[in-house]
């Protein structure tokens, strides 16, 4: 029940409410109600990284990601990814180049800081989890950069492509005149639409000598 008042007070204050400071006072109230709930699977992470989106509170935003990684938990890991996700799908590139670059997403270099042997002991069997953070880390970085994103969608793209390049073939073998420029763009330009998106240039590099007889306006 509090969460569906919260979420009716925020949709209302950001499509009803036209005064920017009013607004902003609505979002720093909802930031400290959302803030009273303890942290973990209870707490609408998502709806209080919107209000630090909102406000233009980055280095928040960082510090809140932080939080969640070092809970060493699955659904922290996953609830952070899924935010530093909604952050780039924002396409605010600048908000998001500040959180990556915040400090609580800076991974600590190791150095001789004097440790003792129990010290290292402790470090040996704590390092599958700090090497899971710097991953998890890594992979916001990434997320927020929209590298993930490009990566996944060419991944998906190729992957589900189910282009005929036979099809191909059997145009270019009964085109009448290979250096009709007109014919040939024409088979070029069926091979980019069928192979859009998915990086796959076999044709065009099994048939280098073809292409290279394009005249006027194929090349």
């Amino acid at each position: 029940m509090v969460a569906e008042m919260l979420l009716y007070c925020k949709t209302n204050a950001l499509e009803v409410v036209d005064d920017r400071q009013f607004r902003s006072k609505v979002l720093e109230l909802l930031i400290k109600i959302y803030k009273t709930v303890p942290a973990g699977r209870d707490r609408d992470w998502a709806g209080l990284a919107q209000c630090y989106f909102l406000l233009n509170k980055p280095e928040e935003v960082g510090t809140m990601l932080r939080e969640l990684l070092d809970d060493h938990d699955k659904f922290g890991r996953l609830m952070a990814m899924q935010i530093a996700f909604d952050l780039a799908d924002s396409e605010a590139q600048q908000f998001c180049q500040t959180v990556s670059a915040c400090d609580d997403l800076k991974l600590s270099d190791g150095g001789d800081t004097g440790v003792t042997e129990g010290d290292v002991k402790m470090e040996k069997a704590e390092a599958p989890a700090g090497d899971k953070k710097k991953e998890c880390i890594a992979n916001i970085k990434k997320i927020l950069a929209g590298d993930a994103q490009t990566d996944l969608n060419l991944e998906f793209l190729y992957r589900n492509s189910a282009t005929d390049l036979l099809l191909l073939d059997a145009i270019k073998a009964n085109q009448p005149d290979e250096r009709n420029s007109i014919t040939h763009n024409g088979i070029v330009l069926c091979h980019a639409l069928m192979q859009c998106g998915t990086t796959s240039d076999t044709f065009l590099r099994a048939n280098l000598e073809w292409l290279g007889k394009a005249v006027y306006w194929a090349k």
